[in-house]
């Protein structure tokens, strides 16, 4: 599995969010991947 391209999401000033685009890709038309994130509270 290869991390293929971070993400930009929407903030709130609450949360730490980092957001990923994860999976393998042959080709444009072919892959299989998912959004992956991690959140947490911000201090």
């Amino acid at each position: 599995m290869d991390n293929l391209r971070p993400l930009v999401v929407p903030g709130d000033a609450g949360l730490h969010v980092v957001c990923w685009f994860r999976g393998t890709m042959v080709s444009s038309q072919a892959y299989n991947a998912e959004v992956a994130a991690l959140i947490q509270p911000a201090d």
